[in-house]
């Protein structure tokens, strides 16, 4: 007896040209299994239902076509039997507006490191004979807003694939603008892919987006091996939040980068890149201008990486190329890197790095072979930097730094090549430089040379090394001042990263103009600063807000307010977030540096931050933070603060251009600016160890 069943099926959505349906989706997503076995010849639009080979599907592309023509559920799961598969059937597939699985067959082993639903799995091998494997772009015409493409690759080996289009992806292409991506990858294998007109994308995989809103991006238990050719990087992501965990990158070999994450954020763990070629840039790259979401590195291993043509002096040959965001590296490991820097740091905001637990050894490059750090914030703890080869700071290079704290490190077997002293760390225009409890040992006669930078160095031992720091033109240093040599023992031809061939003439010269430029803007800046002074007063003297142009009465106590300004700084009123998206004006309220807090809101040096806040603004934000989310602060006692001058709280400094604090005037919130005694300069944890007129810049690890 033959039964025949008459479905009826009612959908809602649009079918675009490529015969894809968009249609809504339920919360419950109702998965759907079908299983693939290349042994089957099963052609029919009921293969699939079992994981029998003469009752499985042949391929993943007939899976799709009866998929789509039958079985609309929420999602797709793909079971592959064990073996390897042509490229027929499985390669140049198209899905949107869909959650699909695609994994191994039971029984076997994976790649190792991740557990999913499949049972222990075999390797699954597609060998794409030159073709693309996957396309999961948003399609051209129409515009499909709140749709969300999930992929998830499980256990499959990919070889051979190969992109001639613009925007490459051998394996799988992402490209969208309205809808939303999530592409998930555990224990896959990637081997000699290309992507030779993939200039500016990924070789291997390419995600990218014209939306501002990122693509979630997870790579698990992966090996990325001999992808090579005209490719310009293996992955491209951006923007993206991508998770790269226990993967291995060896032996490819590519123009540009391993791994180039934009906007967004990217988080690496327990992963090695060993044995990879690029002919220029980076082997990893992180691009981003949001800072509260650092690129975050723990437990990795860069190792016999070389760049074939590498960058001149300063440029960006290196293995991890840190730009525009806030980062964290911890107990990771590079060695044995050739012709490029193991971390470069390009932050033209003020924006922190923090190094913890990290060995930097045996590399070989130009400057900085260790640490190439540029602007921003940096923090290094208990790390090593060891036989490191290069041009200037075999260790570190530090240009233009706002705030370096080096703690509790060894700097060891670096001597120098080409200009004498003080190769192991070379600084140039960095801005409170403290080195602390570091070792360093076997580094020729000078371990530091200080170029224009301000030095505290404090506990620091030298093994065998005659001095520590070797003072450059304007060079200041604090501390251990009897491990310094004075300016008048500095080689005048010790090379300037801005003039190398500089002479002892064009350094007279240059002094001559450097002081008249310096007479000009004194006279200039004092000219501004009684002006500034004057909008200082009469800001803290006047009430009144702008308001449409014109000055209106500020906003009571518990009033809605949108800034500061809009409240009766007079009486210590400060625009508060009292709420997720309510701000009310309220008495300003502050806590020390270390007390711990929960709320967060923004601020104006910490006026706005009630007791259980801290104002940080050392990412440019201006929020009030957690303790634990400060950046790094310099390590020493500091006095921040006319004489008779009005002021609000003590966090609010009579002037800015001076070196006063605020005494309390008792039963008011106001008072009179004093003269500050000489700091102490003493180290110090927290604002109760610094006298009253003192503040703790601190790093609290």
């Amino acid at each position: 007896m033959i039964i025949k069943y008459s479905i009826i099926l009612n959908i809602s959505g649009k079918v675009y040209s490529n015969n894809i349906i968009n249609i809504e989706k339920n919360v419950n997503v109702n998965i759907k299994t079908f299983y693939v076995d290349y042994r089957s010849n099963n052609q029919s639009s009921f293969c699939g239902e079992s994981p029998l080979p003469n009752q499985s599907c042949q391929s993943i592309q007939r899976v799709l076509d009866i998929y789509k023509q039958f079985h609309f559920a929420d999602g797709l799961k793909i079971v592959m039997a064990n073996g390897t598969y042509n490229s027929s059937g499985n390669s140049e597939l198209s899905v949107f507006d869909i959650d699909l699985t695609i994994g191994g067959g039971e029984g076997g082993q994976n790649s190792g490191g991740v557990d999913d639903d499949f049972g222990g799995l075999k390797w699954v091998q597609i060998d794409l004979g030159g073709k693309q494997f996957i396309n999961m772009s948003e399609p051209k015409d129409g515009k499909p807003e709140g749709i969300y493409t999930r992929l998830t690759l499980n256990n499959l080996l990919f070889r051979n694939g190969y992109a001639s289009g613009e925007f490459g992806g051998a394996v799988v292409l992402s490209s969208h603008l309205h809808s939303k991506i999530s592409l998930t990858i555990n224990n896959c294998t990637f081997i000699n892919n290309t992507a030779e007109f993939g200039e500016h994308w990924g070789g291997v995989i390419t995600i990218r987006s014209s939306s501002i809103v990122p693509v979630n991006f997870t790579l698990r238990g992966c090996l990325f091996q001999e992808n090579n050719g005209n490719s310009r990087q293996v992955i491209f992501a951006d923007p993206s939040n991508t998770v790269i965990e226990n993967c291995n990158f060896s032996n490819n070999k590519v123009s540009n980068f391993i791994v180039n994450i934009g906007f967004g954020s990217i988080v690496i763990k327990k992963s090695r890149f060993i044995d990879n070629i690029i002919e220029k840039g980076s082997f990893v790259k992180a691009f981003s201008n949001n800072g509260f979401k650092p690129a975050v590195i723990i437990g990795c291993r860069f190792i016999n990486n070389s760049v074939s043509s590498p960058a001149p002096f300063n440029g960006m040959s290196t293995v991890f190329y840190i730009w525009q965001t806030s980062s964290v590296f911890t107990n990771n490991l590079f060695r044995s890197n050739v012709n490029c820097s193991q971390i470069h740091f390009d932050n033209t905001i003020v924006i922190s790095t923090r190094i913890y637990n990290s060995t930097f050894s045996e590399n070989i490059g130009n400057s900085g072979v260790g640490i190439y750090s540029r602007y921003g914030t940096l923090f290094i703890a208990n790390s090593t930097f060891n036989n490191n080869t290069g041009y200037l700071g075999n260790h570190l290079y530090i240009d233009g730094a706002k705030k370096v704290s080096i703690l509790n490190s060894s700097f060891s077997n670096s001597p120098p090549l080409n200009f004498g002293d003080g190769q192991s760390i070379y600084l140039f225009y960095a801005k409170n430089v403290s080195i602390t409890h570091s070792s360093f040992s076997k580094n020729g006669d000078i371990n530091i040379y200080c170029y224009a930078s301000h030095v505290f160095t404090q506990n620091n031992t030298m093994g065998g090394d005659s001095k520590l720091v070797k003072c450059g033109v304007n060079c200041h240093v604090r501390g251990q001042q009897e491990d310094c040599l004075n300016k008048a023992d500095s080689s005048d031809n010790y090379p300037n990263p801005n003039d190398k061939q500089s002479t002892y003439g064009i350094l007279v010269m240059s002094i001559v103009i450097l002081v008249s430029l310096i007479i000009v803007m004194v006279v200039i800046y004092i000219r501004l600063k009684k002006r500034n002074y004057n909008r200082l007063r009469t800001y803290l003297l006047s009430p009144y807000r702008c308001l449409i142009g014109t000055c209106q009465q500020p906003v009571k106590q518990g009033g809605s307010c949108e800034y500061t300004f809009d409240c009766n700084h007079m009486e210590g009123d400060y625009c508060v977030e009292t709420d997720p998206g309510v701000k009310v004006c309220l008495p300003a309220n502050f806590g020390y540096f270390n007390e711990e807090c929960t709320r967060q809101s923004y601020c104006i040096l910490g006026l706005e931050c009630n007791t259980d806040n801290i104002c940080d603004v050392d990412n440019g934000t201006s929020l009030c933070v957690p303790q634990p989310n400060l950046n790094p602060h310099f390590g020493i006692c500091k006095i921040t603060t006319e004489v008779s001058d009005p002021y609000i709280t003590t966090r609010t400094t009579c002037d800015f251009f001076k070196n006063q604090y605020c005494i309390i005037t008792n039963g008011t919130s106001f008072g009179k600016c004093t003269n500050s005694p000489e700091p102490t300069y003493r180290l110090c944890n927290r604002r109760e160890e610094c006298n009253h007129y003192e503040f703790c810049l601190c790093d609290f690890q």
